[in-house]
């Protein structure tokens, strides 16, 4: 008898679990495999060679990004060889890739066959040029950092590269004359102080060697080591008396420095005077050194070599503040026709000087010319509306005109005195008086 024929229903349902099982196992197996050897998904043969070359750096990224280096590499070979001439980023990213991958060999070969097609990659020489020194031949490295200067002068990473084989070298003086073009040519010259110090502290270095000297300086300056920083300097200074201009603006600057940290101008004034002999008399940093060496001599007291020093230098500059500090001492000698001259002299160079309008002002004033002096006071105020003593000048001239308007601008120029110097006596007592005389 034959055997009862089972329902439908249940040999579907047998057949679809057992289809369900045997594709899971497929997919775990797929997925295991995927993971193992991570591997980019398969090209169709019938992609276009583009297509077929563009899968192949997307599945190179990919990799990259799952940290399969060596899958990422063998996919950036294959695109490589779709094409006669890769763009130069595939090269570079594959040698990289390679350096990671330890093997740099095969990357100094990519970075070859880099520079065979695109020459003009600057990237590569410097990338083999680290390969080079890291492999200790200086002598390749530099080769190819000379062919990347030839390319572009100005990169920085090269030069600094090519600073530190010569430190290495023991070529200190090409070193130091480098670094210092490095360092006037960077936005943030710091970035070189490993070198610098490395440069200094080199067994070879020579302590007679007035560029290393004046590194040395400029690593004592940033560090703010003035004393230190001035030792160097002047070092620098007698090794080579024709010392270079930017050199002698960085001594001004750490006497500057060193002169605020003083407890009296008595001491700068020693400060500066030690220094100026050191400098060209016909270079900026002399002009420099000589207007911060009057400031500090008048606030010391002593005037008596001011106009010795400052006359000579008036004659060829054209440093406003110079003139400034000239018609200030002849002021104070009772020369008030050169100090007028002086005065006007630094307002053509600088107009809006507001000490030289107050000066000048007042002087104007001196001399009964008020409508000139008060054109000058309100210029004065107008580059400086905290100048005391140009509001108090100004309310004396606008309060010796006879017209009612000058005589309430006087009123509110006192006023604002008050305001900025509540301790200012004579415009307390200018303003009481004048209240009475009109009225107020």
């Amino acid at each position: 008898m034959a055997a009862p024929a089972l329902p439908a229903t249940p040999v579907i349902i047998i057949a679809a679990l057992a289809l369900v099982i045997g594709l899971g196992v497929t997919i775990f197996l797929l997925l295991k495999l995927e993971k193992k050897q991570l591997a980019a998904p398969p090209i169709k043969p019938n992609r276009s060679t583009d297509d077929a070359w563009q899968a192949l750096l997307l599945g190179a990224d990919a990799l990259i990004q799952q940290q399969g280096l060596a899958g990422a590499i063998k996919l950036f070979q294959q695109a490589s060889v779709l094409r006669d001439a890769v763009s130069w980023p595939v090269l570079f990213k594959l040698s990289r890739l390679q350096l990671q991958n330890q093997q740099p060999e095969q990357s100094l070969q990519t970075l070859n066959a880099l520079s065979a097609q695109h020459p003009s990659v600057t990237l590569a020489y410097y990338a083999r040029a680290e390969l080079y020194q890291q492999a200790g031949d200086a002598a390749s490295a530099r080769a190819e950092l000379e062919q990347l200067i030839a390319l572009e002068p100005d990169h920085h990473g090269g030069l600094r590269l090519k600073a530190s084989l010569l430190i290495e070298q023991g070529e200190l003086a090409e070193a130091a004359q480098l670094l210092k073009s490095l360092a006037d040519a960077m936005a943030h010259p710091a970035q070189l102080a490993p070198l610098q110090q490395a440069l200094c502290a080199h067994q070879a270095a020579k302590p007679t060697d007035p560029d290393v000297l004046a590194i040395r300086g400029d690593l004592m300056y940033s560090g703010g080591q003035f004393d230190a920083a001035l030792r160097y300097y002047r070092d620098a200074f007698r090794q080579s008396p024709e010392s270079d201009p930017q050199v002698q603006q960085k001594l001004v600057k750490c006497l500057l420095a060193k002169a605020q940290s003083m407890a009296s101008p008595q001491q700068a004034v020693a400060l500066f005077n030690e220094s100026l002999p050191l400098l060209d008399p016909a270079g900026s940093a002399y002009e420099t050194l000589a207007v911060a060496l009057a400031k500090a001599s008048a606030e010391a007291g002593d005037t008596s070599t001011i106009l010795a020093l400052l006359t000579p230098l008036a004659k060829t500059t054209e440093n406003p503040e110079l003139h400034y500090l000239l018609g200030l001492q002849h002021e104070r000698l009772k020369k008030n026709p050169e100090a007028i001259a002086s005065y006007e002299r630094c307002l053509s160079l600088d107009p809006r000087h507001a000490l030289a309008l107050y000066r000048l002002g007042t002087q104007m004033g001196m001399r009964g010319e008020l409508q000139q002096a008060l054109l000058y006071l309100k210029k004065a105020i107008q580059g400086d509306p905290q100048l005391v003593d140009a509001w108090f000048n100004l309310a004396v001239a606008q309060e010796q005109q006879d017209a009612p308007e000058a005589k309430l601008a006087a009123l509110s120029a006192y006023e604002r005195v008050l305001k900025l110097n509540p301790k200012h006596v004579e415009a307390a007592n200018n303003l009481v008086m004048l209240k009475q005389e009109i009225g107020a």
